[in-house]
């Protein structure tokens, strides 16, 4: 196992290593994801001045004469002063002003947002492809570095795989890496900030009830990925033998093995069959499945933040709404699109390495030798 990990690294790190000559492009795509997450955060907690606007105008008007206590916009004692600078040039004059100012803030926040984060995946795109072009024009000129007795003992369609196939799935990884470890979390810490601004009691609820929904979830995703697996193996045996009879077309006409081959390859569709529909089974239930679950520690949330908005009235019912609208942007997701599965299947079209015989000895049948 620590043999395993120690491999894996020191390939992430070789990995990491094609990174360096990009390393302004992804600095840049760093440094805009940070402007991503901030104006996402922004745009969900504008809505709830708004609504104050609309369906509180007494507290705009304490917000303006100073007194900020219980005002939506609040995101702690330290920032009292800046706030009420904000408050002030935002909400200044009339409610109809104050109801125009918001809306355009509203649409300049998502509009900056857009733009940020197109920057940062055109800088990313643009890093991830030119690292995938430069590991694979690496591997080309490495393949003319190899002695002839390499070529006679591998498979044409192998080193084609591993020159075109291969080499691409690399990509998804480089591309998961960034996402995973920067993009994400900032969007979490984000998400997390303004939740506990608004109430901390019901984000440690949210806290405690939404990780049994985060397990149903990584429980379906380590199975789709364990399944994906066995289904690029019987994709692999369709694309072998595929390629065995079309190379070897003269040994099957030669010995009538056309039955014999065509047996071989109805086995290996039917085996792919089964096991991308059991793909799907469980890709088709993890939506509805995730998404009772999420309604379940919803339904917990609304009704502890219902108590507070008609009992304590220590949450007022526009930050309840924008509380929940955060809550419901980080909540997890299952990921079911059919662009993912479609990319499973692409990186599942390439034969296996294992086997050194020639084509001719492979495509010949049982107890029939090969001329």
């Amino acid at each position: 196992m620590r043999t395993e990990l120690a491999g894996s690294f020191s390939v992430f790190r070789r990995i990491l290593g094609l990174t360096r000559p990009y390393w302004k492009h992804i600095s840049a795509s760093v440094v805009l994801t940070v402007f991503y997450s901030l104006l996402s955060g922004a745009s969900i907690y504008l809505f709830i001045p708004l609504l104050d606007i609309l369906f509180h105008p007494e507290k705009i008007r304490a917000a303006v004469s100073g007194d900020t206590a219980g005002v939506a916009l609040g995101l702690g004692k330290w920032f009292s002063g800046l706030k009420q600078d904000v408050i002030g040039a935002i909400l200044a004059g009339s409610q109809t002003d104050a109801l125009l100012r918001i809306s355009v803030i509203i649409i300049v926040t998502f509009l900056l947002k857009n733009i940020f984060g197109y920057l940062q995946f055109f800088l990313m795109n643009y890093s991830e492809e030119s690292i995938i072009r430069n590991l694979r024009n690496n591997v080309y000129r490495h393949l003319h570095a190899l002695p002839l007795g390499f070529f006679t003992n591998e498979r044409t369609g192998d080193l084609i795989s591993r020159v075109v196939n291969d080499v691409s799935v690399l990509n998804g990884g480089i591309s998961a890496f960034f996402v995973t470890l920067m993009r994400q979390p900032l969007l979490i810490i984000v998400y997390l900030g303004l939740a506990f601004s608004l109430s901390w009691k019901l984000t440690l609820i949210s806290l405690v009830v939404f990780p049994f929904t985060l397990a149903v979830v990584a429980w379906i995703a380590l199975t789709l990925h364990r399944e994906r697996g066995v289904t690029q193996e019987r994709m692999a045996d369709i694309t072998t033998v595929l390629h065995e009879t079309i190379s070897g077309v003269k040994v099957v006409k030669a010995f009538g093995m056309e039955e014999f081959e065509t047996r071989k390859f109805l086995k290996y569709t039917h085996q792919y069959l089964r096991s991308v529909l059991r793909i799907n089974r469980i890709r088709d239930i993890s939506s509805p499945a995730t998404e009772f679950l999420s309604v379940i520690a919803g339904a917990v949330i609304i009704y502890y933040g219902g108590i507070q908005v008609l009992k304590e009235t220590s949450l007022s019912a526009s930050e309840f709404l924008g509380f929940l609208f955060i809550i419901s942007r980080s909540c997890p997701r299952s990921r079911s699109s059919r662009t993912s599965r479609t990319g499973s299947r692409r990186r599942a079209l390439r034969p296996k390495g294992s086997s050194r015989s020639s084509t001719r000895s492979r495509a010949s049948p049982p107890g029939r030798a090969p001329p």
